[in-house]
């Protein structure tokens, strides 16, 4: 059986742009990580880290 990550089964491009526009109009940062590698799938108005 094949293992998928969650950016298999998404299409991340439109995720990110509703992302993008619910920080735009609300200032609610959003992000969506991947549990089996800890990536950054999504993020919009997140802190880098340092």
């Amino acid at each position: 059986m094949k293992k998928y990550r969650l950016a298999d089964l998404i299409d991340v491009a439109a995720l990110q742009r509703m992302a993008d526009s619910l920080y735009q109009s609300t200032g609610m940062p959003t992000g969506i990580i991947d549990a089996t590698d800890n990536s950054i799938i999504v993020g919009s108005g997140l802190m880098p880290l340092t």
